[in-house]
């Protein structure tokens, strides 16, 4: 059985007032065995910046493989709870003033930090990062603030 993160387009502010409501789009097919069997599964809750309670996403089931599919924010990365605008926001105010953005927890900016600097020196062999390293990153498909030293995938 498999648990993967479907990202799609989602309005985060309709979500967290329409809760359970909110009109999730199902997949058409399994993206594991690509059964046209994909059942609802229920919702969970999952942590979101900026909202004070966790916002319900919506999760389906394949019938044939097993394997549970939990849809979210395109917007927001895996294991992420600000939007990934957000973060490369932050990251290009800390690259361009050498300082972190004031509205932002400094902590989580170190943390984001931290992962840029370990996939920098992972894929570029650099010590310090750049805006162009955090392009390139993304380019290949990779979260650049990521602490994960297996290949952590934007999109699936």
């Amino acid at each position: 059985m498999f648990i993967l993160l479907l990202n799609v387009a989602v309005d985060v502010k309709r979500l967290c007032e329409l809760g359970k409501g909110y009109p999730w789009p199902r997949p058409v097919e399994c993206p594991i065995c690509h059964s046209k069997r994909v059942w609802s599964h229920g919702y969970s809750l999952r942590s979101f910046a900026g909202y004070i309670r966790k916002l319900w996403v919506k999760r389906y089931r394949c019938a044939e493989c097993k394997s549970v599919h939990t849809l979210r924010p395109d917007t927001h990365w895996k294991r992420f709870q600000y939007s990934g605008k957000v973060i490369i926001k932050c990251i290009a105010n800390k690259l361009r003033t050498g300082f972190w953005h004031r509205q932002i927890s400094r902590q989580n900016q170190q943390y984001w930090w931290r992962g840029l600097k370990i996939q920098s020196c992972r894929w570029r062999n650099i010590r310090e990062p750049t805006m162009e390293v955090v392009r390139d990153l993304i380019g290949k498909g990779l979260i650049p603030v990521s602490h994960s030293l297996e290949n952590e995938i934007l999109r699936l």
